[in-house]
């Protein structure tokens, strides 16, 4: 309730704001200013391009004024005048620390909505606040370590003497709750004896149809896997990783190691049971909802589903559930993976992919049923920009160099070292390079990667490391085939198909890249 009050006010100030004559102008000029800036009259023309530059610096400073003019800044939301109106109506509830992260969260949305990608302001749900989070230790939310409990609440000064004089046990404003902790997990220990609790959040979540809470405590200072980690390092050599939206592929130039493997197998989430449970909620909420809907079907715009029977929630609850035990077998797949990345290798070089590019759809229609859906479904599936960043932060703990190289600048894939030059763009289902090579498009690309220098791929290095590549390559290929024949799936996207039309692989998905 706090959350959606804050950006109520907010919400109103933004369309104020928005509806001035002087930002609307502004914002038209920019739009100009940008379109005459990119026009092939200009392009050529630095001194024209420098001056529009300034232009558009100027306009947008103008436009910073106005925002602060109305309190769209950072220290503005986390100031007094925001929260102060929110403290007045929950202070029963809440402290100033929470509402003051609350508040730091709505500026968050807005900040996406000024100068990101954003385009609405979308309240919460209720029943949908899932986490709650104290601003340090001292406050409304605070751990005790000595009597192990949670703490929540204001005390009430005058009740608690009442109950020290009479012996009795009235409510004085604070909840304590006793946390269930696992003593012999070394990482909790370690983290306890040496390190200060920053501030604790208090997350709800459904297990199984059944709601739980847990308490997630923020420290200070370094993560005691970090320890772990660099105890366990026995790195050598750079790995080249080329990430898909499903397979990945990785070479070590030192061990001579080219891998290529499905991303959190057997991780999917259940799409057939999904879409039934779904088609089940829908069902029930028609027949209870009557008044929503049209005599065709479609929903009648401005009423709500008000009515929402038991067996609505239980399936409801059946989704989540259906949700949440791929997603969690998803992280520990990424987690396992991201520490042997890091263990076996001395630096680690990637390609940075833009993955939301590929959950957008095409613009015409492709295949049988023309299509336009893209590749979002498997991004869900693999979760790869969760998984490149739990590696960057790994290297971080062992101090080994991660970098990432921009797929436009250096085109691993569509380089020819023997040529040492670029081919034409290929199709992503073409992934076998089919001249003098005879290789995988993918492991090539991720061989490549560690064949850089001066943010170039190096053609004499990678004269020096092809013959060493070719024979892993090979291996890496044959063991493939052999784990296909022993009843295991190959994913399509791999390429092996098209270069041995003859073996009859059981390929789980041509067209998965």
């Amino acid at each position: 309730k706090s959350y959606n009050y804050i950006k109520g006010i907010m919400k109103n100030k933004y369309e104020e704001m928005t509806n001035l004559p002087e930002y609307i102008q502004i914002k038209e000029d920019i739009k100009i200013l940008r379109a005459n800036k990119n026009n092939e009259e200009n392009k050529n023309n630095k001194e024209e391009v420098k001056k529009i530059e300034k232009q558009i610096k100027d306009k947008y400073s103008q436009l910073n004024n106005i925002q602060k003019e109305y309190g769209f800044y950072k220290m503005y939301f986390l100031s007094k005048e925001v929260y102060d109106s929110s403290l007045q109506r929950y202070s029963n509830f809440l402290d100033a620390g929470i509402i003051q992260s609350i508040s730091e969260r709505v500026w968050k949305s807005f900040e996406s909505l000024l100068y990101g990608n954003g385009k609405e302001i979308h309240f919460i749900k209720y029943g949908n606040f899932n986490s709650l989070r104290g601003r340090n230790n001292e406050s409304f939310l605070r751990y005790k370590i000595d009597s192990n409990e949670l703490i929540i609440g204001r005390k009430n000064n005058e009740i608690a003497k009442l109950n020290k004089k009479n012996n009795t046990n009235k409510f004085d404003g604070q909840l304590r709750i006793e946390i269930k902790r696992n003593l012999k997990d070394d990482f909790e220990t370690k983290a306890f004896a040496n390190h200060k609790i920053k501030y604790c959040i208090l997350k709800k979540e459904w297990v199984r149809k059944k709601q739980k809470f847990y308490l997630e405590i923020v420290f200070d200072g370094e993560s005691p896997n970090a320890e772990k980690i660099r105890q366990q390092y026995n790195g050598c050599g750079t790995l080249g990783i080329d990430i898909g939206v499903q397979h990945m592929s990785t070479y070590n130039d030192r061990t001579l190691e080219s891998k290529m493997f499905e991303m959190t197998e057997g991780c999917n989430n259940p799409h057939k049971q999904i879409a039934e449970v779904k088609r089940k909620m829908d069902r029930s909420r028609r027949v209870n909802n009557k008044q929503q809907f049209n005599q065709d079907g479609t929903i009648d715009k401005g009423k709500r589903c008000k009515k929402m029977s038991k067996r609505y929630w239980n399936l409801l609850l059946e989704l989540k559930e259906l949700y949440r035990k791929p997603a969690a077998k998803r992280e520990l797949a990424w987690n396992i993976y991201s520490k042997r990345a890091v263990i076996e290798s001395e630096s680690i070089i990637i390609e940075d992919e833009s993955y939301k590019e590929w959950q957008e759809r095409f613009k015409e229609g492709k295949g049988k049923h023309k299509s336009k859906k893209h590749y979002g479904c498997y991004i869900e599936n693999k979760a790869p920009s969760k998984g490149i960043g739990l590696i960057e932060r790994k290297a971080a703990y062992a101090n080994i160099p991660f970098k990432k190289v921009s797929v436009g600048e250096i085109k691993a894939t569509q380089y020819n070292h023997i040529t040492d030059t670029f081919d034409t763009e290929k199709k992503l289902t073409d992934r076998w390079n089919h001249d003098k090579r005879d290789t995988q498009r993918d492991l090539t690309s991720a061989m490549y990667l560690t064949c850089l220098n001066n943010g170039k791929i190096d053609q004499k290095i990678v004269n020096k490391k092809w013959k060493d590549f070719k024979i892993s390559h090979d291996e890496c290929i044959e063991t493939k085939i052999k784990e296909n024949k022993n009843g295991k799936l190959l994913l399509g996207a791999m390429g092996i198909q098209q270069r041995y039309p003859d073996i009859q692989l059981k390929s789980n998905n041509i067209n998965a890249h």
